[in-house]
């Protein structure tokens, strides 16, 4: 078999098992804050901060909030028990959150090209204890694949820890007509890893470099 060849294969092989390889590495968990966005609860967060898109295809929209200002609106006067924010003193990252614009009753956070994994975030109610539900939905899905409801409370952050696996959307939904504000803060996130078929076909490819390599050597 001739030495140039031999070596093509060889780093084919290799380039594939890297590839193998990848899918199964731990991932990192990214923790989006939102000290960079305005914090003017007027102005909703732009699509395309931090890779997602902010404003629900139905209108409703994620806007930030810095509690270390005033004026702060009325819907969000309790946000700052929860968080451990105590304006004008508390750290700059535990004073700034998101929440849904003019007490929206469905707000949404996607990634329409890119699938994630939605680990956790830091919810508090602004005003009084209220239940919210979260979906989480994929491309071409019109159900959702997950759905939990959380009750949140105004006077500490609940945090649950959800795992949902390889989607596009996250879904917020508040309960009943007399919507009431909810801040989040801390989204936590991991980039979904290659789905089985992409993995599966990474195999067959490393499998057919291995039978050329042996039909090779045997001439």
């Amino acid at each position: 078999m001739p030495r140039d060849l031999r070596l093509s294969v060889r780093a084919m092989a290799l380039t594939i098992g890297i590839g193998l390889a990848m899918p199964f590495a731990p991932a990192v968990a990214t923790v989006q804050t939102f000290v960079a966005t305005s914090g003017d609860f007027k102005v909703p967060v732009p699509d395309g901060f931090a890779g997602f898109n902010w404003t629900d295809a139905g209108g409703g929209a994620i806007a930030s909030i810095d509690l270390s200002t005033r004026p702060v609106p009325v819907e969000l006067i309790g946000f700052y028990v929860g968080v451990g924010c105590n304006p004008p003193t508390g750290q700059e990252s535990d004073c700034k959150g998101v929440f849904n614009k003019d007490r929206a009753v469905t707000t949404s956070i996607s990634r329409p090209t890119e699938a994630f994994n939605f680990v956790t975030a830091d919810w508090t109610s602004s005003l009084f204890g209220q239940t919210i539900t979260l979906k989480g939905y994929r491309n071409g899905t019109a159900q959702p694949v997950y759905s939990t409801e959380i009750n949140l409370l105004d006077t500490q952050k609940t945090s649950p820890l959800l795992n949902w696996v390889d989607i596009n959307q996250l879904v917020i939904i508040t309960a009943g007509s007399n919507a009431n504000a909810w801040v989040l803060d801390n989204f936590t996130y991991t980039t979904a890893v290659p789905e089985p078929a992409t993995v599966a076909s990474l195999l067959a490819g490393l499998a057919c470099m291995v039978g050329l390599q042996r039909r090779i050597a045997r001439r």
